[in-house]
């Protein structure tokens, strides 16, 4: 790249099953601050069947 970080407008997390990639989203989050400026909502698509009350909150704290 050219040694600044480029502007992300939006970030999206769906189709498939998100769910199945909790356990890695903390190092994609983390990937995309240290390479891009965000400065937007980012939004995760999940089947309420899918989630359970420990992965919101995980995901409450990781956003």
């Amino acid at each position: 790249m050219n040694g600044k970080k480029n502007k992300i407008t939006s970030v999206y997390f769906g189709g498939g099953s998100p769910a199945l990639m909790l356990e890695e989203l903390p190092d994609i989050l983390s990937a995309l601050r240290n390479n891009f400026h965000i400065h937007c909502n980012i939004g995760l698509e999940l089947h309420p069947k899918d989630i359970n009350n420990t992965d919101l909150l995980k995901l409450k704290n990781w956003f």
